[in-house]
C-alpha cells in the first residue's frame, strides 16, 4: 500500500508540474536586456543562474571582481546583469555593456537605471575625452575622467574604463562621467577604512600628488599628508623620494578636524629602520668619516655622514677661530669629519674638523690627501703599527671611512706620524716639558714630534712677534723645549714654546730663592751685622 500510494502521489505531483508548464509563458529574453537571476552554482570559471521562465544564465567569475580580488558569490545570491547574447535558452550575461554587442536600447536604459557601462577611449580634445560605447561615440569632459586632475589628458587614449551615463539625449549626445564610480568606490573603501582608523595604524597606499611640502597618499579611499620631514630619515626634497603612482606603506600619526575639514597626518619613516642607531653602532668616537655639507647655521654646518644620518660640525671645532661657518665650508661640499661624541639619547652627532692636511697625515703621506686615495675609503688607526697603515676600512653603515683614531692617543691638531712598532703611545699631562722636534711647518703654527708622539705649537705659543716667518724662527728639525697646554678628549696636544720658558723662568726663581734662604734664629741681626762690616771698613 506505501508504494501504491507513493507512485500515487508522485504520479499526482508530475501532473501538477506539467500542467502549470503548460500554463507558463517561456521567458523570452533579447541581447540588452537587464535581467536579475539566482545563483544555483558556482564553477571554476561561470556562476550559472536561474533567470526565470526556462531560460538560464551563465557569466563569467571575472566580472564579478576587480583584477586581483576573489569573487564573493554563492548559491542562492541575486545578481543583476546585462544580456549579451542569448542561444538555446541559455543566455550570456556580463556586468556592463559595452562589450561591443549592447545595442542602444541597453544604453537608454543603462542611462535610467544607472548601471555602470564599458567603453574605450578614442580620442581627447579641449573639452574632453571621446569614448566608444557600444559602437556609440560618447563624451567624457575632462573633470569627469578621474577624481584627481590628470596631468596629461593624452595618456589616457587607448585605456578601457567602465563609466555612468549622466545624460542620454536620444542617443545623440550620451555623456559620461567615470568619476562618479570611483567616487563611490572610494567611499566604499572609506567605510572599511574608518572602521581601523587610528593614531598608529598603519595601512598601504598610494602616492597621488607631490608637493614641495611633503605627498599626499590615498590609504583605502582616504586621502592624508605626509609631510616633508616624515617622508624619510634626514632631509631631502619629497620629489626626491617618492613619485605620484608609487605605492608606500604609511602610519597614522594624528587626525584632525579643522574648520570642518578632516586632516590625517601621516608618516613613512616610522615604518622603517632608523639608520642612526645601525650608524652610531658602526662609527665609534674616533672615526674619521666623508660626509657631505647639508645646510648652515651661525652656531656650525650639519654634515650628512650615511644617508638620513647628520651630525653637527660647531664652529669651535674647525681647528682655529671661525666666526661663521661659511668662511670654511659650503653647502654641498664634501668634507672629513671626525666622530668626536655621540648622544643615542637625544640622537646628536658631533663632529670636528679634518683639514685636508691632516688627513693626509693620518693617511701617512704627510702632505695633502689626494682625493682618488681618499675615496677607497683607506683606513688608518693615528698612532698604529706601519703594518696596519694599508688596512682597509670597514664600510660602516654605508659611511665612507677615512681613518680612526686609537683612544687617546697622543696626537696633533691636524694629524700625527705613526709610533714605533709595538710602541704604545703615553699621553703627556698638562705642564710636563719636552724636548721637542719640529716637523712640519703651517701657517697657523708648526707640527712638532717627540719620543712618543706629536703635537701642535701654535704660532701665538712660539714666542716670536706676530707676522714672524715661522720657516726661519722655527726651522724644519730645529729642537726646542715646549710645554704641553692642553690635551683633547680625542687625545690631540697642543704645546707652548712660550709656556715652556716661562716654566723655566718660574723654576729658576724659585731656586734662587731657595738660595737666599737663612737659617732662622737670626732675623735682623744679621742685616745689622752686615752694615756694621760696611761702616766699619
Amino acid at each position: 500500500m506505501a508504494d501504491e500510494t507513493f507512485e500515487g502521489e508522485g504520479e499526482e505531483s508530475f501532473a501538477e508540474l506539467f500542467e502549470q508548464s503548460i500554463r507558463q509563458k517561456p521567458k523570452r529574453v533579447q541581447p540588452g536586456e537587464r535581467v536579475t537571476g539566482t545563483v544555483v552554482q558556482v564553477g571554476a570559471n561561470r556562476v550559472y543562474l536561474d533567470l526565470g521562465g526556462g531560460v538560464d544564465g551563465m557569466i563569467e567569475l571575472s566580472e564579478l571582481a576587480a583584477p586581483g580580488e576573489k569573487p564573493d558569490v554563492k548559491p542562492g545570491d541575486k545578481i543583476e546583469a546585462y544580456v549579451v547574447a542569448v542561444q538555446n535558452r541559455v543566455a550570456e550575461l556580463a556586468m556592463s555593456m559595452g562589450k561591443g554587442v549592447a545595442a542602444k536600447a541597453a544604453l537608454e536604459d543603462a542611462a535610467q537605471t544607472g548601471v555602470p557601462v564599458e567603453g574605450a577611449i578614442t580620442a581627447v580634445n579641449k573639452g574632453g575625452y571621446v569614448v566608444e560605447v557600444a559602437g556609440v561615440r560618447c563624451f567624457c569632459p575632462l573633470g569627469q575622467m578621474d577624481v584627481r586632475r590628470i596631468e596629461d589628458p593624452a595618456t589616457m587614449i587607448g585605456q578601457k574604463h567602465r563609466f555612468r551615463i549622466t545624460e542620454w539625449r536620444g542617443g545623440r549626445d550620451v555623456v559620461l562621467s567615470r568619476r562618479a564610480l570611483l567616487e563611490e568606490e572610494q567611499a566604499a573603501r572609506a567605510e572599511e577604512t574608518r572602521k581601523r582608523l587610528e593614531p598608529g595604524a598603519r595601512f598601504q597606499g598610494m602616492v597621488t600628488n607631490v608637493r614641495e611640502f611633503g605627498a599626499f597618499v590615498d590609504f583605502g579611499g582616504v586621502e592624508g599628508l605626509v609631510p616633508a620631514s616624515e617622508l624619510a630619515w634626514g632631509r631631502q626634497r619629497p620629489q626626491d623620494v617618492v613619485h605620484p603612482g608609487q605605492e608606500v606603506e604609511v602610519e597614522v600619526l594624528r587626525i584632525e578636524v579643522k574648520d570642518g575639514k578632516e586632516r590625517i597626518a601621516l608618516s613613512m619613516r616610522t615604518v622603517t629602520e632608523d639608520p642612526f642607531f645601525n650608524t652610531v653602532d658602526e662609527l665609534p668616537e674616533g672615526t674619521i668619516v666623508q660626509g657631505r655639507v647639508m645646510r648652515l647655521q651661525p652656531f656650525g654646518a650639519f654634515v650628512e655622514i650615511v644617508p638620513g644620518v647628520e651630525g653637527l660640525l660647531h664652529v669651535s671645532a674647525f681647528g682655529k677661530r671661525v666666526g661663521h661657518p661659511s668662511e670654511m665650508v659650503s653647502v654641498g661640499d664634501e668634507i672629513a669629519v671626525s666622530v668626536d661624541a655621540i648622544d643615542r639619547d637625544a640622537r646628536r652627532i658631533s663632529l670636528s674638523f679634518v683639514s685636508p692636511e691632516e688627513l693626509g697625515e693620518i693617511l701617512g703621506g704627510g702632505e695633502e690627501a689626494p682625493a682618488a686615495e681618499a675615496k677607497e675609503g683607506m683606513a688608518v688607526r693615528r698612532q698604529r703599527a706601519p703594518e696596519a697603515a694599508a688596512a682597509p676600512a670597514p664600510q660602516a653603515g654605508g659611511a665612507q671611512v677615512l681613518g680612526r683614531t686609537a683612544p687617546k692617543p697622543v696626537s696633533a691638531e691636524a694629524g700625527e706620524a705613526p709610533a714605533p712598532a709595538g710602541a704604545a703611545p703615553a699621553v703627556p699631562s698638562v705642564g710636563t716639558v719636552l724636548d721637542v722636534t719640529v716637523d712640519r711647518i703651517e701657517s697657523f703654527g708648526v707640527f712638532v714630534s717627540w719620543g712618543s708622539g706629536r703635537g701642535l705649537v701654535p704660532a701665538a705659543e712660539l714666542g716670536v712677534p706676530r707676522g714672524t716667518d715661522l720657516r726661519r724662527a722655527a726651522p724644519v728639525g730645529s729642537t726646542f723645549r715646549a710645554a704641553v697646554s692642553d690635551v683633547r678628549d680625542d687625545g690631540k696636544v697642543r704645546l707652548s714654546k712660550r709656556g715652556a720658558e716661562e716654566a723655566e723662568e718660574r723654576a729658576e726663581a724659585k731656586a734662587w730663592m731657595q738660595t737666599q734662604k737663612q737659617p732662622q734664629g737670626k732675623g735682623l741681626g744679621t742685616l745689622g751685622d752686615l752694615l756694621k762690616g760696611k761702616l766699619g771698613k
